[in-house]
């Protein structure tokens, strides 16, 4: 796994880690994502697309099992970068995969919810 140069997330009790592997784009989530989350969070996620653009990778798993809260500000953010991955043109659209905590319901409807507003994208979401 090759480490990605994403913007640092200097919020404490939140994190970002994403690495690089073939056509694979992995990022993870841990923390609670909170108001001072939103900024860092989408600057994160525009830089994240990017780089998925130029790697010309074929899938981003989200890992959000380590998020313990999410409020609107970081909702906002996910919708934004799913909205900008899915006017890219088809031929060079990645896949979004996140991986969700079974345990934690209100990640369920979160996902839910993102997946019904990226209904051009190749969107996944399971539970583990």
């Amino acid at each position: 796994m090759i480490p990605l140069d994403l913007p640092r997330v200097s919020v404490v009790g939140f994190g970002v880690e994403a690495s690089h592997e073939g056509e694979v784009i992995q990022l993870k989530l841990t923390g609670r994502a909170h108001i001072r989350t939103g900024a860092p969070l989408h600057s994160v996620l525009v830089r994240l697309h990017a780089e998925a653009m130029r790697l010309g990778v074929k899938k981003v798993t989200v890992d959000f099992r380590g998020v313990e809260l999410m409020n609107s500000a970081c909702f906002k953010s996910l919708l934004t970068w799913l909205d900008t991955a899915q006017q890219t043109s088809p031929a060079t659209r990645y896949r979004v995969h996140f991986l969700s905590d079974t345990h934690k319901q209100w990640q369920r409807r979160t996902l839910t919810a993102l997946g019904y507003f990226a209904s051009d994208l190749t969107f996944e979401v399971e539970e583990v």
